[in-house]
């Protein structure tokens, strides 16, 4: 989905919030012209420009230190066209080139997940958590994966720490589960939390789309989270 890039990258950027950058991230930096490279790639986006950003995206793909970034990048534009195939392809290939970065591993892992072997993609969530324990989207696709087996309460549990740091799939779903088995106090907090974070999205691009995703999402209810909660 496209707002995972949104919140990785750029709604962190655009609410003020600082980017956490791992001492392995600091000890691999990359050129002033890759990095402005994939700079320009989120300012065409912010500005709405798709063309324009593929363009600018390809270009950053030529550079050796910024192409495995623009591979994340490409992964998740896949991920929201939903080609898994393709998204899987970038995404292992990124994290193959970045073995330090959790996130790469952990949006490998989602895209295997959403491409239908939640077991394969369970595992590679925990290679992420073996890299940065606090990886919030590892935490959520290992929920995701136990709840399709039934395991709610670790399910849930996975679901909590993916949520507490902000994550707002991880936030929905909570939100959701708690309306769907009763808990609407609970629901009711998810969603205030939701909708707070919403508002501290300064950039009007990004909060307008994560916007639009949170309406779409409200009635989320998977067939799985319909047999979990009975």
């Amino acid at each position: 989905m496209w707002l995972l890039l949104q919140l990785t990258v750029a709604a962190a950027l655009a609410a003020g919030q600082p980017l956490t950058i791992s001492a392995q991230a600091l000890r691999h930096p990359i050129s002033r012209k890759g990095s402005q490279a994939l700079k320009k790639v989120m300012d065409l986006y912010l500005a709405g420009d798709e063309a324009a950003m593929h363009q600018q995206l390809r270009r950053a793909m030529e550079l050796a230190d910024a192409a495995p970034y623009a591979l994340k990048m490409k992964g998740l534009l896949d991920l929201n066209r939903k080609d898994f195939p393709a998204a899987q392809n970038e995404l292992q290939r990124a994290s193959a080139a970045l073995p330090w970065d959790s996130e790469a591993e952990a949006l490998l892992a989602y895209s295997i997940y959403c491409g239908g072997d939640s077991a394969a993609g369970a595992a590679t969530a925990y290679k992420a958590l073996e890299i940065d324990r606090n990886q919030p989207l590892a935490h959520m696709v290992i929920g995701l994966a136990q709840w399709e087996v039934h395991c709610l309460d670790s399910g849930l549990q996975q679901l909590q720490t993916a949520a507490s740091f902000g994550l707002l799939p991880a936030q929905i779903l909570l939100a959701s589960y708690y309306a769907r088995s009763g808990q609407t106090e609970l629901a009711q907090q998810e969603w205030r939390l939701t909708e707070r974070d919403l508002n501290r999205i300064q950039d009007h691009r990004v909060r307008q789309d994560a916007e639009r995703w949170l309406e779409k999402h409200r009635a989320f209810n998977p067939g799985f989270l319909q047999s979990s909660t009975k």
